[in-house]
């Protein structure tokens, strides 16, 4: 079996870093030393011309961007030419270091597979977090992974935060957000993590809420501090706000490829779901709201 293949688009002293902490992927890595910003704002350091211009076939990409900019402004959607992306915000190597330590880590296979949904206690989203918990389950129990029910009406902000401290292979939480944190539990905010001690990084996190990427008063945007501080490989989630309604629907369609086990990895999901809502007219708005999501970290991670 051929060896997946990654674009990594990094400034040049980045380049033995991210060569060295990538290694356990087990993949084909394409260096391409990253431009100086353009004209165009929704792809700033030219990913679609640097994609366009090599040979098809690569199976992701990772751009390494610097910490000044908000990530919904840093690539032009979350496929690039049909390539998954992953984004890591770095302005030295140094700074990579604990999320390339957390790619090595979640790289191990884990002993027990563990799948979680988080809901903030409103009905409506329990009621998508019960859904989401079912198709973990289904797709879950053919390889052995136990899925918990993580929600709010079960869970305190304390107990929840001390669960994600044992990092959880794919974890999705469903409610109302914003750049400091997820809006349930009675607000968690970063702070509120990382007085946990950590056991292993989370694999796999999504944000079905709005803006938890989103860049406000100079606040670190609460998916990007998973990814900064090494307590997760990869993040998904909205780049802004989220329609109630075309987030329903992208649960739906996500739950649904959980259930039928035909992606084992963030990228795979991504392009599983591109290909899903694309292709029903009924979904256009769930479509154009999931462009706008963005992947920070690892596109090949597997949950």
């Amino acid at each position: 079996m051929a060896m997946p293949k990654l674009l990594v688009v990094a400034p040049e002293e980045m380049r033995l870093s991210l060569e060295s902490g990538l290694a356990p992927l087990e993949a084909e890595l394409y260096f391409a030393v990253r431009a100086e910003p353009g004209r165009v704002p929704s792809d700033p350091f030219g990913l679609q011309n640097e994609l366009s211009r090599r040979p098809p076939g690569f199976d992701g990409a990772l751009l390494i961007a610097p910490r000044r900019h908000a990530p919904g402004r840093l690539v032009p959607s979350l496929l690039v030419a049909g390539v998954p992306v992953g984004i890591v915000q770095a302005d030295r190597p140094s700074q990579l270091q604990p999320w390339l330590q957390a790619v090595q880590v979640t790289q191990q296979a884990p002993q027990q597979p563990l799948r979680a949904s988080m809901a903030m206690g409103k009905d409506f989203y329990l009621e998508w977090g019960d859904r989401l918990l079912g198709w973990m389950r289904a797709g879950g129990g053919e390889i052995g992974a136990s899925a918990e029910d993580w929600t709010a009406v079960r869970l305190s902000r304390t107990d929840l935060c001390r669960s994600l401290a044992r990092g959880p292979d794919l974890a999705i939480y469903c409610g109302h957000a914003r750049a400091r944190g997820w809006s349930g539990y009675q607000g968690v905010r970063w702070e509120h993590v990382m007085e946990e001690e950590q056991q292993r990084p989370c694999r796999l996190l999504i944000t079905l809420g709005c803006h938890t990427l989103s860049r406000t008063r100079g606040v670190v945007p609460f998916g990007c501090q998973w990814i900064n501080s090494g307590r997760a490989s990869a993040y998904l989630a909205p780049a802004g706000a989220l329609k109630v309604s075309a987030g329903e629907q992208i649960a739906r369609i996500l739950g649904e490829h959980l259930a039928s086990l035909q992606c084992r990895s963030a990228g795979e999901l991504l392009i599983a779901m591109d290909k899903h809502l694309s292709s029903e007219p009924q979904l256009a708005e769930a479509y154009g709201q999931f462009l706008a999501f963005r992947l920070i970290g690892n596109p090949f991670q597997r949950f």
